[in-house]
């Protein structure tokens, strides 16, 4: 029932951030990314008092949306498909930053921890470029396709080994997971 909105159930995050780009179940935390940032969205926030009577006292405001949090005002998102969910964290490629980040028990900027920065600094200056991901659960990887009008290379990034990869020579438009296989398109046609 937390799906279906109202027309007045609404909340407006910081426009100055840019538009909201990516919605993400983590857990119980619905998160939000925009260009420049990303946070959570408190939904049906309740919490649940224990008194001297049976049943249980719930405190709330009435509202689907009580709030949104930011985690980071630096760290964004502008891939609409750049967003993974692994089993370390969420994953993702900021287009401004030029980095790979991962958000799991805080946010870690990965290309940089990792030895990727210089490389994708060199070839991924076009503020353009956008990602697209996948997380592959058989080889527990996160594949990332970076796309530029010149330039585009796919990215894995092992959870097992916690490194990068060497690259992959496959350079999809699309990923698609259904049930524990993944699957790629190499054009826009899904007819």
């Amino acid at each position: 029932s937390w799906t279906k909105f109202r027309v007045n159930n609404f909340i407006d995050v910081n426009s100055n951030y840019g538009p909201i780009n990516n919605l993400l179940l983590h857990g119980t935390q619905l998160m939000f990314w925009q260009d420049k940032a990303f946070g959570t969205l408190s939904v049906n926030q309740r919490s649940l008092l224990q008194d001297n009577n049976i049943g249980k006292l719930t405190l709330g405001t009435g509202e689907v949306l009580d709030r949104y949090d930011y985690i980071s005002m630096s760290a964004g998102n502008k891939s609409q498909f750049g967003v993974m969910r692994g089993n370390k964290g969420l994953y993702w490629y900021d287009t401004l930053n030029m980095i790979i980040y991962r958000y799991g028990d805080g946010l870690e900027p990965l290309s940089k921890l990792k030895g990727l920065n210089s490389y994708i600094t060199k070839y991924y200056t076009d503020r353009d470029a956008y990602c697209i991901g996948v997380f592959d659960s058989q080889y527990n990887e996160c594949v990332f396709t970076l796309n530029t009008l010149s330039r585009t290379e796919t990215i894995p990034f092992s959870e097992i080994t916690d490194s990068f990869g060497p690259f992959y020579d496959f350079s999809p438009t699309r990923y698609i997971q259904a049930y524990d296989s993944t699957y790629s398109t190499t054009n826009n046609n899904f007819t």
